[in-house]
């Protein structure tokens, strides 16, 4: 499959990364401000927020084809599972994404097992999409529109 037939179904959050990167030069300018008493609170304001934005620029890209999914983690090679292996797509309370919750998606892996991740789309390309194209290559896929928080709990 070439790969301009892949399709990208996961956020780059590029607005919350420039957040945090302005928020974090913001604060060492004030740590490099002459007179400045404590810089211990800005020293710990910088490492947490440097933690998240290392988590945000590891986060994993998520692309389908019309046959296959593919997982692209940092510093890994291309994970692909055939759109059959798709067991479930969930809508999760938890995260967010432009006004938009995140999707949990259950799949059986090369060795049979069951994984998961979560998926927190891109307001460019549809999500339903991507379900409508599971659901055709495994009519007995599960999927869920709706949560309510707790429900996560016992999936």
């Amino acid at each position: 499959m070439p790969e301009n037939k892949k399709i990208k179904i996961s956020s780059d959050l590029i607005l919350l990364k420039v957040i945090f990167i302005t928020v974090i030069v913001f604060c060492t300018g004030i740590l490099l401000w002459p007179g400045r008493e404590s810089i211990k609170h800005y020293l710990i304001i910088i490492v947490i927020l440097g933690l998240i934005l290392f988590f945000l620029f590891t986060r994993s890209s998520i692309y389908y084809s019309e046959d296959m999914f593919f997982i692209k983690k940092w510093r890994k090679d291309e994970i692909n599972i055939p759109l059959e292996n798709i067991i479930s797509i969930k809508l999760s309370f938890l995260g967010f994404s432009r006004g938009e919750n995140s999707w949990v998606v259950k799949y059986y892996s090369d060795n049979s097992e069951i994984k998961s991740i979560r998926i927190l789309p891109n307001s460019f390309n549809s999500f339903s999409d991507f379900i409508k194209a599971c659901e055709n290559k495994n009519p007995e896929i599960k999927t869920r529109r709706w949560s309510v928080g707790i429900n996560e709990l016992f999936d």
